[in-house]
Protein backbone atom coordinates (compact mmCIF):
# COMPACT_ATOMS: atom_id res chain seq x y z
CA UNK A 1 0.00 0.00 0.00
CA UNK A 2 1.56 3.24 -0.83
CA UNK A 3 1.97 5.47 2.32
CA UNK A 4 0.28 9.48 1.81
CA UNK A 5 2.85 12.37 1.23
CA UNK A 6 0.91 13.93 3.79
CA UNK A 7 1.64 11.76 6.66
CA UNK A 8 5.80 13.34 6.65
CA UNK A 9 6.13 15.81 9.38
CA UNK A 10 6.44 18.32 6.38
CA UNK A 11 3.14 17.48 5.29
CA UNK A 12 1.56 16.98 9.08
CA UNK A 13 3.38 21.01 9.55
CA UNK A 14 1.66 21.90 6.28
CA UNK A 15 -1.83 20.97 7.24
CA UNK A 16 -1.00 22.93 10.42
CA UNK A 17 -0.42 25.86 8.92
CA UNK A 18 -3.02 26.07 6.76
CA UNK A 19 -5.60 24.90 9.35
CA UNK A 20 -3.76 28.01 11.28
CA UNK A 21 -4.36 30.24 7.90
CA UNK A 22 -8.27 29.34 8.17
CA UNK A 23 -8.54 29.83 11.81
CA UNK A 24 -7.25 32.85 12.03
CA UNK A 25 -9.28 33.94 8.79
CA UNK A 26 -12.54 32.99 10.13
CA UNK A 27 -11.75 34.76 13.65
CA UNK A 28 -10.72 38.37 11.38
CA UNK A 29 -14.06 37.88 9.01
CA UNK A 30 -16.27 37.10 12.74
CA UNK A 31 -14.32 40.39 14.15
CA UNK A 32 -14.96 42.76 11.03
CA UNK A 33 -18.82 41.29 11.11
CA UNK A 34 -19.26 42.25 14.62
CA UNK A 35 -17.23 45.77 15.00
CA UNK A 36 -17.61 47.17 11.22
CA UNK A 37 -20.13 45.24 9.18
CA UNK A 38 -23.20 44.83 12.01
CA UNK A 39 -23.15 48.65 12.43
CA UNK A 40 -24.35 49.26 9.03
CA UNK A 41 -27.63 48.33 6.80
CA UNK A 42 -28.66 48.52 3.33
CA UNK A 43 -32.15 49.10 3.17
CA UNK A 44 -35.16 49.94 1.17
CA UNK A 45 -37.01 53.14 2.44
CA UNK A 46 -40.40 53.79 1.29
CA UNK A 47 -41.98 56.98 3.10
CA UNK A 48 -43.13 60.51 1.42
CA UNK A 49 -40.23 62.57 4.14
CA UNK A 50 -37.89 61.46 1.17
CA UNK A 51 -38.87 64.44 -1.15
CA UNK A 52 -36.87 66.58 1.66
CA UNK A 53 -33.93 65.42 0.50
CA UNK A 54 -34.78 63.70 -2.77
CA UNK A 55 -36.69 65.58 -5.04
CA UNK A 56 -40.04 63.55 -5.43
CA UNK A 57 -38.61 60.83 -4.33
CA UNK A 58 -40.66 58.48 -2.02
CA UNK A 59 -38.60 55.41 -2.06
CA UNK A 60 -34.73 55.25 -2.14
CA UNK A 61 -32.18 52.22 -1.18
CA UNK A 62 -30.33 53.33 2.06
CA UNK A 63 -26.52 52.15 3.71
CA UNK A 64 -27.23 53.86 7.13
CA UNK A 65 -25.01 53.68 10.45
CA UNK A 66 -27.74 52.69 12.97
CA UNK A 67 -25.66 52.79 15.59
CA UNK A 68 -23.66 56.78 15.23
CA UNK A 69 -21.59 58.47 17.89
CA UNK A 70 -23.32 60.57 20.05
CA UNK A 71 -21.74 63.45 18.39
CA UNK A 72 -22.84 63.92 15.08
CA UNK A 73 -20.64 65.66 12.63
CA UNK A 74 -21.68 69.19 10.95
CA UNK A 75 -23.13 68.27 7.17
CA UNK A 76 -24.47 64.86 7.72
CA UNK A 77 -27.80 63.68 6.75
CA UNK A 78 -29.79 62.15 9.24
CA UNK A 79 -32.83 60.42 9.92
CA UNK A 80 -34.67 61.36 12.64
CA UNK A 81 -38.24 61.15 14.27
CA UNK A 82 -40.71 63.96 14.84
CA UNK A 83 -44.07 63.42 16.79
CA UNK A 84 -44.08 60.00 15.21
CA UNK A 85 -43.28 60.73 12.06
CA UNK A 86 -39.68 59.55 10.03
CA UNK A 87 -38.13 62.61 8.77
CA UNK A 88 -34.52 63.06 6.64
CA UNK A 89 -32.35 66.68 7.36
CA UNK A 90 -29.22 67.70 7.14
CA UNK A 91 -27.01 68.67 10.14
CA UNK A 92 -26.44 72.49 9.81
CA UNK A 93 -24.81 73.37 13.36
CA UNK A 94 -23.69 71.11 16.03
CA UNK A 95 -23.01 71.47 19.97
CA UNK A 96 -20.79 74.67 20.86
CA UNK A 97 -22.27 76.72 17.69
CA UNK A 98 -23.62 80.11 18.38
CA UNK A 99 -26.53 80.66 16.61
CA UNK A 100 -26.91 84.62 15.33
CA UNK A 101 -29.13 86.66 13.02
CA UNK A 102 -27.81 89.62 10.85
CA UNK A 103 -29.46 93.05 10.25
CA UNK A 104 -30.95 90.98 6.98
CA UNK A 105 -32.58 88.51 9.36
CA UNK A 106 -29.65 85.76 7.47
CA UNK A 107 -28.69 83.34 9.95
CA UNK A 108 -25.59 81.98 10.87
CA UNK A 109 -23.93 79.91 12.87
CA UNK A 110 -20.12 80.59 14.86
CA UNK A 111 -18.40 77.89 15.32
CA UNK A 112 -16.20 77.44 19.14
CA UNK A 113 -13.29 78.38 16.96
CA UNK A 114 -15.28 81.36 15.70
CA UNK A 115 -15.46 80.31 11.88
CA UNK A 116 -18.90 81.82 10.70
CA UNK A 117 -21.32 79.44 9.04
CA UNK A 118 -24.05 80.96 6.68
CA UNK A 119 -27.26 79.76 6.04
CA UNK A 120 -28.82 80.59 2.78
CA UNK A 121 -31.62 83.10 3.13
CA UNK A 122 -34.37 80.81 2.84
CA UNK A 123 -33.14 79.40 5.87
CA UNK A 124 -35.16 81.11 8.95
CA UNK A 125 -35.03 79.93 12.56
CA UNK A 126 -37.66 81.23 15.21
CA UNK A 127 -36.13 84.36 16.70
CA UNK A 128 -36.18 82.63 20.18
CA UNK A 129 -32.93 81.17 19.11
CA UNK A 130 -31.34 84.47 18.72
CA UNK A 131 -27.79 84.66 20.62
CA UNK A 132 -28.35 80.51 21.59
CA UNK A 133 -25.61 78.61 22.21
CA UNK A 134 -26.25 75.13 21.07
CA UNK A 135 -25.91 72.51 24.01
CA UNK A 136 -24.26 68.83 24.19
CA UNK A 137 -26.71 67.10 22.17
CA UNK A 138 -28.19 69.67 20.57
CA UNK A 139 -28.56 70.16 16.84
CA UNK A 140 -30.20 72.45 14.12
CA UNK A 141 -31.44 70.50 11.04
CA UNK A 142 -32.24 71.68 8.09
CA UNK A 143 -33.90 69.69 4.79
CA UNK A 144 -31.88 69.62 1.33
CA UNK A 145 -35.05 71.17 -0.43
CA UNK A 146 -35.90 74.35 0.86
CA UNK A 147 -39.34 74.47 -0.65
CA UNK A 148 -39.98 71.12 1.64
CA UNK A 149 -42.97 71.03 3.83
CA UNK A 150 -41.03 68.46 6.06
CA UNK A 151 -40.53 69.55 9.49
CA UNK A 152 -36.74 71.08 10.31
CA UNK A 153 -35.18 73.44 12.73
CA UNK A 154 -37.26 76.24 10.80
CA UNK A 155 -40.29 74.84 12.49
CA UNK A 156 -38.97 72.94 15.33
CA UNK A 157 -35.94 74.60 16.52
CA UNK A 158 -33.36 72.91 18.03
CA UNK A 159 -33.43 69.44 17.85
CA UNK A 160 -32.43 66.56 20.71
CA UNK A 161 -29.91 64.08 19.63
CA UNK A 162 -32.10 61.45 20.97
CA UNK A 163 -34.46 62.43 18.02
CA UNK A 164 -31.85 61.03 15.51
CA UNK A 165 -31.90 57.49 14.96
CA UNK A 166 -29.43 56.86 12.12
CA UNK A 167 -27.13 58.85 9.69
CA UNK A 168 -27.27 57.87 6.66
CA UNK A 169 -24.25 57.46 4.62
CA UNK A 170 -24.71 56.27 0.93
CA UNK A 171 -28.40 56.79 -1.52
CA UNK A 172 -27.94 53.56 -4.00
Amino acid sequence: MASRADSSPAGRQKRLRRALHWTLYGVLALALYIGVFRRYRMTTVVTPALAAIYEGASQARLILDIDPAYAIQRSTLVWWEHEGQTCFARVAAIPGDRLESDEDQRWRAVTPQGEVLRFPPERRLPERLSSVTLAPGQYILFVDLATSEWPDSRSVGIVAREAIRYRVLLRM
